[in-house]
């Protein structure tokens, strides 16, 4: 792996046809991001879209929703995704879980009360994602699946914090027990609390 004077963090938030992704170098250098359709509810599509991710960024860290963690609204399938997501990552890359609550606490979101507000607040940070902000939802409407690049860039951006950074160096890969769950383990511009793994 080529060595960065930042850790490259791929951000990844999956969803029911697509994933978001966001890959930061630092907090503040965006590389690239966007989403890659997986189709309806294929886990197995997820599975490859996110495995060529890591192939094609070669990141340090992979950035995932912690989904047992207060905030969390996952389904069953969506939290076996995530977990094979953390299962199958490569022994090189280490995997993150961010809880949501931790999420909302992070300075450039704080008071935001949903994830238009949290769009928003990241195009400002981000200026270059202005032209893929969602659509404002009504309450009849389904999500926008740009949400979902979003939500993988504020994943990536939580790894830059100190909190972060304290329970990864303290994080012990034999023993379960703590919140950020750290263990080894295109469509894009250019076209409670955590454990850690056995």
């Amino acid at each position: 792996m080529i060595a960065t004077p930042f850790r490259r963090v791929l951000g990844i938030d999956p969803a029911t046809r697509s994933i978001g992704f966001a890959v930061l170098e630092g907090p503040h250098h965006l590389i690239d991001w966007g989403t890659r359709t997986t189709g309806n509810a294929n886990s197995g599509r997820a599975l490859e879209a996110v495995a060529s991710l890591i192939a094609r960024f070669q990141p340090q860290i992979v950035a995932l929703e912690d989904p047992i963690s207060r905030g969390s609204r996952r389904c069953q399938r969506m939290r076996t995704l995530l977990d094979q997501i953390a299962s199958e990552a490569p022994a090189s890359v280490r995997v993150l879980r961010v809880p949501m609550h931790r999420l909302r606490s992070l300075p450039a979101l704080a008071g935001k009360k949903n994830k238009f507000e949290r769009a928003h607040a990241l195009a400002r940070l981000f200026p270059e994602l202005e032209l893929r902000l969602p659509r404002y939802r009504k309450p009849w409407m389904s999500e926008d699946e740009r949400v979902n690049l979003f939500d993988a860039l504020a994943l990536a951006l939580a790894s830059f914090s100190e909190e972060a950074t304290k329970v990864e160096q303290n994080c012990n890969p034999g023993v379960n027990g703590s919140t950020w769950q750290a263990h080894p383990g295109d469509t894009s511009r250019n076209a409670g609390d955590g454990h850690c793994r056995p």
